[in-house]
């Protein structure tokens, strides 16, 4: 069995859409970073709240409750301590103004180059 050091990669900050896209898409990769020592920034545009079949906003707000739940569950299973919520309205990312997505996104890669968030 071949071992990976993947301490090289030094911070590693994970850009995601939806809660459960972090563990579903490189959960092995986080943990196996975590693991190894080494630091993961999460970072979550949108709490998944039009993944759902009930549309109103009772149901939206619900569903959001429940992902971001899962999703702080999660992290604590794949030993992520460094999560940041964009809050961007779900279905909705391509409204968002990408020169201000960027600046937001630019000013987190900064601060985790740094410190932790």
């Amino acid at each position: 069995m071949r071992t990976t050091d993947l301490s090289r990669l030094g911070t590693t900050v994970a850009v995601w859409a939806h809660p459960d896209d972090e563990t579903y898409l490189s959960g092995g990769l986080t943990a196996a970073l975590r693991d190894q020592g080494q630091r993961v920034v999460c970072v979550t545009a949108t709490r998944g709240e039009a993944g759902g079949p009930d549309t109103s906003p009772e149901g939206r707000q619900q569903l959001s409750e429940l992902r971001t739940r899962e999703l702080e569950d999660a992290m604590a299973v794949l030993g992520v301590d460094e999560h940041v919520w964009l809050d961007y309205q779900d279905g909705a990312c391509d409204a968002v103004d990408p020169a201000l997505a960027a600046a937001r996104l630019t000013r987190i890669l900064r601060t985790s180059s740094r410190t932790r968030c």
